[in-house]
Order: C-alpha cells, then sequence, then structure tokens
C-alpha cells in the first residue's frame, strides 16, 4: 500500500486576508514497506486557486512508479483508494477536538491504516477489510490510503463551528488534490474502487465532480461509502456522469454524528431539513448506480413495521450469502465507526468490492431495504430531495461574518 498526504494550510478567508490567493497546499507520496514501513518518496504544492489542479511532472511520475509497483509491477491493474473522514492532521499535531483515539500522532497510516496488532486503538484499522494482516501483505497491497487533513483554525475563515471548516473550506480543497490522484492512475490505466468514512465521502464526491467529464464516467469502478457525512442534495449534483456501482450505507442509529452533528451543526450556512442532510442517515436516492443499503432499516419504527421491515432485510442478506450487519456500536466505539469496525460488517463490505455480480441493480433485485422508512405522513420522505435549493456558501471573511450574524429563523 502506499499514501497520498494532502497537508491544507490554514489561512484567512479569500478576499480579506493577506497572501490567501498565494496559499499553495503540500500534497506528499509515501510509500510501504515490510522492512522500513512508510517512507517519502516525493512531495509537491497545489495552487489554492486552480478548481482543477494537475500535479506537476516529478510527482505525476513519481506516483506512477509507485502505483506500478502494486498494481502493474504485480500483473494488476486496479487500486482501491481508501478516503479518512474528520479530525486527522496527517503530518504532526494531536487531534484538537476529539479524544477518543488514544495516538500520539493523529496521522491514519498510524491508526486506520495501520495492520491491525499495531493499531493504537484496537478495532480501528480498515486492513482487514482487505484479508491484511501483517507487513508484508502490507507491502504488497494494491491500496492508496488518501490522507488529509480535516480539521484546522476555523477562526480565521469565519466559520461559526469547527466542524463548519472541515466540511466548506478543508474538504473541497483537499477534493482537488484526490481528483488529480484519480486522473493521473486513469491515464495510466489504472481502474479503481473507493472506500471512504464520514467526512472522507465528501472528499470523495468533491473529487468526482471536479474530474474532467470523460474521467469522471469511467475512472472509478466501485464506491463504498460508509457514515457519510456528505449533503444529499451535492451527492446528486457530483453523480451526474459517474458510471461507477456506488454502495452508500445508511444508519438510522447514527444520529449523534451525523443527524446532530453533520447536519445541524451547518446552520446558518444550510437550513435546517432536506437541504441539510446526509448521505449516511437519510441516503442519497435511488439511481441506476447507486443503493442507499439501509443497515438498520427497522430503527424509529412502530414494533410490527420494525418486524417486517428487518425480516425483509434479513431475507434479502441471506439470499446474498447469509450476510448480517450491526449497528449496535463495536467495542467501545458508537454506531459511527461500528461499519468499519464489526467482523460482520467488514465481510460485507469486502464483499461488496470484490463481488463481480454485485451491482447495485443486483442488490436492489435481492430485495434489499433501501434508504429510510417514515411512517408520519407528513414528513419528509426517502429520495425527496430533487427540487432542493442548492446553497452558495458564502465565500469570503465579510459575507460569513454577516451571514453568521443573523439569528436563524
Amino acid at each position: 500500500m502506499f499514501a497520498v498526504i494532502w497537508d491544507g494550510v490554514d489561512a484567512e478567508a479569500p478576499g480579506e486576508g493577506k497572501g490567501w490567493k498565494d496559499v499553495k497546499d503540500p500534497v506528499a507520496l509515501c510509500d510501504y514497506s515490510a522492512l522500513s514501513g512508510w517512507s517519502d518518496v516525493a512531495a509537491t504544492e497545489v495552487p489554492r486557486t486552480v478548481r482543477s489542479p494537475q500535479f506537476g511532472p516529478d510527482f505525476t511520475a513519481a506516483l506512477r512508479t509507485v502505483a506500478n509497483h502494486h498494481t502493474a509491477g504485480r500483473q494488476l491493474t486496479h487500486l482501491t483508494i481508501l478516503v479518512h473522514g474528520f479530525d486527522f492532521d496527517p503530518v504532526s499535531s494531536s487531534s484538537k477536538f476529539m479524544k477518543t483515539v488514544p495516538q500520539e500522532k493523529q496521522d491514519p497510516r498510524s491508526g486506520i491504516f495501520d495492520l491491525p496488532n499495531k493499531d493504537p486503538a484496537l478495532g480501528e484499522s480498515w486492513l482487514p477489510i482487505f484479508g491484511v494482516t501483517n507487513q508484508q501483505q502490507a507491502d504488497a497491497a494494491p491500496l492508496l490510503c488518501f490522507c488529509w487533513r480535516s480539521s484546522g483554525a476555523y477562526g480565521l475563515a469565519s466559520f461559526t463551528n469547527f466542524y463548519q471548516h472541515a466540511v466548506f473550506d478543508l474538504a473541497p480543497q483537499a477534493a482537488k488534490s484526490l481528483a488529480a490522484t484519480i486522473a493521473v492512475l486513469n491515464a495510466a490505466g489504472i481502474t479503481l474502487d473507493i472506500v471512504a468514512h464520514s467526512l472522507g465521502t465528501r472528499v470523495v464526491m468533491k473529487a468526482l465532480a471536479t474530474l474532467p467529464e470523460c474521467v469522471r464516467a469511467t475512472a472509478v469502478r466501485r464506491i463504498v461509502l460508509m457514515n457519510g457525512a456528505e449533503f444529499s442534495i451535492d451527492a446528486l449534483a457530483a453523480m451526474r456522469g459517474v458510471n461507477a456501482d456506488v454502495f452508500n450505507l445508511v444508519s438510522r442509529r447514527d444520529k449523534l454524528v451525523l443527524e446532530l452533528g453533520a447536519q445541524q451543526m451547518m446552520m446558518p450556512f444550510r437550513a435546517p431539513g432536506r437541504q441539510a442532510w446526509v448521505i449516511g442517515y437519510n441516503g442519497m436516492m435511488a439511481l441506476p448506480g447507486w443503493i442507499d443499503i439501509a443497515m438498520d432499516p427497522q430503527v424509529g419504527l412502530s414494533e410490527t413495521l420494525a418486524s417486517s421491515v428487518a425480516a425483509k432485510q434479513s431475507a434479502a442478506l441471506a439470499t446474498l450469502g447469509g450476510f448480517t450487519l450491526s449497528t449496535e456500536g463495536y467495542k467501545g466505539r458508537g454506531p459511527h465507526w461500528s461499519t468499519y469496525r464489526d467482523p460482520q460488517n467488514q465481510a460485507f463490505v469486502q464483499a461488496l468490492l470484490t463481488r463481480p455480480d454485485w451491482t447495485a441493480q443486483h442488490l436492489r433485485a435481492s430485495g434489499i431495504v433501501e434508504g429510510f422508512i417514515e411512517e408520519n405522513a407528513n414528513a419528509a420522505r426517502y429520495g425527496d430531495i430533487v427540487h432542493i435549493t442548492h446553497p452558495r456558501i458564502p465565500f469570503t471573511d465579510a459575507e460569513r461574518k454577516l451571514t453568521g450574524s443573523k439569528p436563524w429563523a
């Protein structure tokens, strides 16, 4: 496996502070060796003001060389990109807001992308999903860890809380470097799968939207989105022209992080309700290549309906191969992290990536329950987002201060 590391630089909001247009975001390339662990290979800088950046020739050549080591050099032509979520600094500093992961350094390469037996918070590693359990397997694994700085000094950008800064500034900027990475690999003839968690799903969707149409249409084969914090209306816009099969895992137990956090903390920049819906809690909507898989469709329903829905989901999962899904939380971590921590869920994610017959259409035909079910006749329904206004986020410091000072109605 290897890593592309985006280290976003904090800067004052555009139009107000000195030097914003001169900010360049460092990007590094690292490779993994069973003998020496992670080692730096190359580095570059991406201009912040460029909408669709391209890596320079030296970094592009280095990226292709490392990718070749993990693909064509091993008679493979396929990679899986892994994208983590909120509150990581992949370079040096510790977590600023969440202390649940006992790491000296918030680097995904020493946590979720570390070997299971070396993972500081046991159970965090994603590698068991891919059958990677030792250093030799990690060295050879066709995995690209996209590491991005997803927390920062939100006050400089005049947002009302730290999470808004990650959502509206850091994730879209990181997405540019992910898009550039995808473009390089696509040009090298490498097909891609993507697995993303939480706010990493926004980085993925923004990256797809940034890619040229010809690349966006064919570069990615499958995408698995776990507990996604991307907005549903943003995901729908990003999916135009994308032909990948997208498996979006939806959990209605993920209230604390996704409903209360990812949705309600967006005021006043996103109106409460469907404008602020996120894909990991409310899903998006059924498309030929997109399926919102309800991991716990019975949650919040009356007893009779809950029993019926749970039975339907169990029957569909049995038809697919006897899978079970759990969102109860796993070994001290809540529902937001159970998707990749629980071995039952890991097996299902692995199947989503490795079973060629498992397309979105195939899972839909199996009778799997999609999205969420609402018993209240007056409530908004799953998939009802087509005509929701897509707001422009205030760009400058002055705009954000003005918006943030208005009372919410």
